[in-house]
C-alpha cells in the first residue's frame, strides 16, 4: 500500500524513483547519537524502502516528505522489531505491508 502526499510538489521532485533495499544502518561501535535518522528522503515520486535493518536511538529512523507514493516493507531493528516509515510533512506513520499482509491474513481465517 502506497501512502499519498498531502501537498503538491512547488518544483518537479528531485527523484523520480527510489529504491533502498536490504541495509544495515547503525552507529559504530554502538555510540549513542540521537540526533541522526537513519533514512531520510524529501521530493520522490515513488519511494520503496525494504528489508532493512536498523538499530538507531532516533525517534523516527526512517522518514520521508514531499513523496508522491511511498512504500515500506519488512524493516526491522536487530531485534525484529518492525519498523515504519513517518511522514514528517503530516506527521503520521506510513502504512507498513507487512502489517497490512498479516491483518489480511488474520481476516481470512
Amino acid at each position: 500500500m502506497s501512502v499519498p502526499c498531502p501537498l503538491l510538489f512547488a518544483s518537479p521532485p528531485l527523484f523520480h524513483q527510489l529504491v533502498i533495499r536490504k541495509n544495515v544502518i547503525r552507529h559504530v561501535d554502538n555510540a549513542s547519537d540521537p540526533s541522526g535518522a537513519g533514512i531520510s528522503v524529501s521530493g520522490c515520486t515513488d519511494l520503496i524502502v525494504e528489508d532493512n535493518v536498523l538499530d538507531l536511538e532516533h525517534a523516527t529512523p526512517i522518514a520521508f516528505s514531499y513523496c508522491d507514493k511511498a512504500s515500506f516493507f519488512n524493516n526491522r531493528t536487530s531485534a525484529g522489531t518492525l519498523i515504519r516509515g513517518v511522514d514528517t510533512i503530516a506527521s503520521a506513520k506510513a502504512s507498513e505491508l507487512t502489517t497490512d499482509i498479516e491483518d489480511a491474513m488474520l481476516i481470512a481465517f
